[in-house]
């Protein structure tokens, strides 16, 4: 009897047991940006309601620099069936330099960005890095599920700290991390680049600084998706984090960020884990890479996956394509690595944006940067796959 037992254990931990990491092609992906008019696209990020998919990222009609100060640069809203093919997609620009949307103007001289997507029951929340009056604040339009429509004012986000209530503009998050104890010199956009995620009745996000150079994630939660509560701050990342993407494994959260550090000798990014009780650092900083860049996790069927670019290997034209190697990782209860599988683009994958979609891992990622320094791209594809997880 205990050796039947035993074999009945052994076989529903084999069925458990996470399979090994699998690469995927690149070219197996969907293009979901519009190839037709785009010269550059990025940033993307994506949601599945019932059965369509709602796409978020920015771009460029006109030319190839990706810069927060190119007046040119929109972001876009894309609706598609789903599952996707590439066809029958309906695309929207959200907010144009130099225009307003009621109350609110658009900076003509600076560059909506980093678009981010929350539904809250039937109003879908679409947000931007806004500008107006030359102070970068985080902004929201509210998009209509059942009339298909955006509402025409565009409205800043406000976030509650020690009492006070402030607009989300980055000199107040300056401002709150100053009043942490948290020096920057710095003051750029707010950047909250990984999807919302749902714990204990509300949600929850992480805010970075931009490429502020001392400035630390916030962990920051809201109801509605216009008020947000600040939680804590995670004091323990090295250096400053202008990204972040985050998880959840019951209580605790995994961390992974893009840092840069005080005279920008280093970048690299880190993993980290805290306590959602307390705020606690459950799990020291870990270095992953050298290489910097958006980054993403996710928890499926309890085992968290790490997405990250590592160092390049890939050579173009005589330059290194800096994001060609995009590394998968499952992660262990202390941030180390358990197994990882590398994915060669040969002009660059990277910006991972990852969900799940009955249980499966979908990523959405951009491809064919050539240089990092400066900006550019070619092509510009934006493209969604399926992950063999």
């Amino acid at each position: 009897m205990k050796k039947f037992l035993f074999a009945i254990s052994f076989l529903a931990a084999a069925a458990c047991a996470p399979k090994a990491l699998e690469v995927f092609d690149p070219s197996d992906a969907v293009v979901f940006s519009d190839m037709t008019v785009d010269k550059m696209a990025h940033c993307s990020i994506f949601k599945v309601i019932g059965d369509e998919v709602f796409f978020a990222y920015y771009h460029d009609t006109t030319q190839t620099l990706e810069h927060p100060k190119m007046p040119t640069i929109m972001p876009v809203l894309a609706r598609s069936p789903w599952p996707v093919t590439g066809e029958d997609i309906e695309y929207t620009d959200v907010v144009r330099c130099g225009e307003s949307y009621g109350s609110f103007t658009q900076d003509p001289n600076r560059a909506p960005y980093d678009p981010n997507l929350l539904q809250v029951g039937t109003k879908l929340r679409f947000y931007f890095n806004g500008c107006m009056g030359g102070k970068v604040v985080y902004t929201a339009r509210t998009y209509d599920l059942e009339s298909h429509e955006f509402e025409p004012e565009a409205v800043p986000c406000r976030i509650c700290f020690e009492g006070d209530t402030l607009e989300m503009t980055s000199p107040n998050l300056f401002s709150i991390m100053e009043r942490l104890g948290y020096a920057t010199k710095d003051v750029n956009d707010v950047v909250i680049s990984h999807r919302f995620i749902k714990y204990n009745g509300s949600w929850y996000n992480v805010v970075a600084n931009g490429f502020t150079t001392a400035s630390k994630p916030l962990v920051i939660k809201t109801d509605d998706g216009l008020l947000f509560d600040f939680v804590f701050a995670c004091a323990e990342v090295p250096g400053g984090t202008c990204e972040a993407a985050f998880e959840f494994k019951g209580s605790d959260m995994y961390l992974i960020t893009r840092n840069i550090f005080e005279d920008w000798h280093e970048n690299a990014t880190y993993l980290s884990k805290f306590s959602m009780k307390d705020g606690s650092c459950l799990s020291a900083p870990v270095k992953l890479t050298g290489q910097t860049a958006k980054s993403a996790l996710i928890n499926r069927k309890g085992n968290i996956y790490a997405f990250y670019n590592a160092l390049p290997d890939i050579e173009k034209d005589g330059k290194a394509v800096g994001r060609s190697r995009l590394r998968m990782a499952r992660i262990g209860k202390d941030c180390e690595l358990l197994d990882s599988a590398d994915v060669i683009g040969n002009y660059g994958i990277h910006y991972p944006y990852t969900d799940l979609v009955d249980g499966e891992v979908w990523m959405s990622f951009s491809e064919d940067r050539r240089e990092i320094s400066p900006l550019g791209y070619t092509r510009s594809n934006l493209s969604l796959i399926r992950l063999p997880l």
